[in-house]
């Protein structure tokens, strides 16, 4: 290549870090590596790093604090907020308690009726933890291992409860059961069981789970109306409160079903676990637009239905795909850069990892393409960004890179010599698809450092050369130019970028 005609190079600061402001309106760049609106162009050949790529911004949403209260004469009403115990104590009344699901620590006033005394109490709520948990699924079916030494995945049955649930003990589960089971055929009040002994802040604990992960439950409002024993302390019946109505319910989940059993008969005879993992990935990532302003924006209906959502939508409707052919998986509450956000742990193959589907969604920048930045990444790579919330519970630990996406398919580059190979036979696998990003991630640090001032610096640009050199062989040829790429020293992932022309 002819370096007198490389005399301009086009923005080439290095990014040692992802821009990771908030976009609310769509017009900003957000947190993730997606690229500008807009790319310099020039006839001189040049090299643009791209600092931030276009993604819309990844959000759930706290439920706002609002409080209802039931009276009777029978009735002493106290509110409460999740993580408060309560224990009431005087008169043979019952205690009917009435809050709101929240991630938000507060501490409600108690008011009680003439008739009734009522004393709380407020200390952190616990439920037992353990850090090893199985959801009881079982295969008897033979397994057929591939000459790539996969397993052809043999399909389960639908996983019944989110995974906290299989954290519980006995009697929380039969409560948790109870409350679901009513949830899910509508009912207006519940009662347990004799057998069932649970207190105001256990319901209240049971129903947050319920209302966080239950990822097949759309429906469920914030607001917890419980009716407890003012002799006893345990709750004697509850009000599961609504969204829409039974028969909105039910058309709703047709539609969801429908939605859900078209994607699941995409998949191939043979598929690894792997595999279907990643056409579920593929699916939401590619096919599902990220708004901020979609009417179910948060929940199932809105990712396999509407076909618009934001994270929660696309962690829950992944978690769904996987639970109706028998795949383990979480979703996960936190922030990503102190924006709060969800994805989800997958089990493949009896390993954990970390899978953010939102982060996949990069079809809206200039060069529309699958991130895979955090497809089944560790508790390490995912926290270098990403942050989890505390639960009364523990997640599985996630230690296995065996389905990373760069390394289950070579994707890694060790030095400047293999990252020249690989671009260049990714470059060419590329064009006859018309992909437009070429990614990798390099072994270490080093690497990264050494691989990054070999193809951008400005004293070498070998990137060029490798487009350069690679053209003739391209199906679909594409700008010599210039070049757009992204690089993140926290993760060691680096994009390329080919404008097809």
């Amino acid at each position: 290549m002819n370096k007198n005609k490389m005399t301009v190079l086009i923005a080439a600061l290095l990014a040692s870090a992802l821009l990771l402001s908030g976009c609310r309106n769509g017009s900003e760049a957000d947190w993730e590596d997606t690229l500008p609106s807009a790319v310099t162009t020039t006839s001189e050949k040049g090299v643009t790093v791209i600092e931030a790529e276009t993604n819309p911004p990844i959000s759930i949403s706290v439920p706002e604090t609002t409080t209802t209260t039931e009276r009777s004469t029978e009735l002493a009403t106290t509110t409460e907020t999740p993580k408060l115990t309560t224990s009431a104590a005087t008169s043979s009344s019952a205690a009917s308690s009435s809050t709101t699901v929240s991630s938000a620590e507060t501490t409600v006033p108690t008011t009680a009726s003439a008739q009734t005394t009522v004393s709380t109490t407020t200390s952190e709520s616990q439920l037992t933890k353990t850090s090893s948990v199985t959801t009881e699924v079982t295969t008897t079916v033979e397994t057929v291992k591939r000459e790539d030494g996969e397993y052809v995945f043999v399909k389960g049955e639908p996983i019944k409860r989110a995974y906290p649930y299989y954290t519980l003990d006995g009697n929380k589960k039969a409560a948790y059961d109870t409350i679901v089971d009513a949830i899910k055929s509508h009912s207006g009040r519940l009662r347990f069981p004799d057998d069932v002994i649970i207190n105001g802040e256990e319901y209240v604990e049971l129903y947050q789970l319920i209302y966080d992960f239950e990822y097949s439950i759309f429906d469920l409002d914030v607001n917890i109306r419980y009716t407890s024993s003012a002799t006893k302390g345990n709750v004697v019946s509850a009000e599961p409160s609504y969204l829409y109505t039974a028969e909105q319910v039910d058309d709703m989940q047709k539609k969801i079903d429908d939605a859900a059993d078209k994607i699941i008969a995409e998949l191939k005879d043979g598929m690894s676990e792997y595999e279907i993992v990643k056409f579920f990935y593929d699916k939401l990532a590619s096919e599902v637009e990220y708004n901020e302003k979609a009417e179910n924006l948060r929940d199932i209906y809105g990712a396999l239905v509407d076909k618009s959502t934001v994270c929660g939508g696309y962690a829950k409707a992944f978690s769904y795909l996987c639970s109706k052919i028998g795949i383990e998986s979480i979703t996960i509450t936190g922030d990503f850069n102190e924006t709060p956000h969800m994805w989800n742990m997958v089990k493949i193959n009896g390993e954990w990892y970390h899978i953010d589907v939102t982060s996949g969604n990069a079809m809206n920048s200039e060069f529309p393409y699958i991130r895979y930045d955090y497809f089944c990444v560790t508790d390490d790579v995912i926290k270098k960004y990403h942050t989890i919330y505390d639960q009364p519970f523990d997640y599985p630990k996630a230690t296995s890179e065996k389905y990373n996406y760069y390394l289950y398919n070579g994707l890694v580059a060790e030095d400047v010599q293999s990252a020249a190979t690989l671009i260049a036979d990714e470059i060419i696998k590329a064009s006859e698809t018309r992909t437009n990003a070429v990614q990798f991630v390099c072994k270490d640090d080093a690497a990264y450092n050494d691989i990054v001032y070999y193809l951008f610096d400005p004293s070498q640009r070998h990137a060029l050369d490798i487009y350069e050199n690679t053209y003739d062989s391209a199906k679909n040829k594409y700008n010599l130019e210039s070049i757009q790429y992204h690089n993140d020293p926290q993760t060691r992932v680096i994009k390329l970028f080919l404008q097809y022309t």
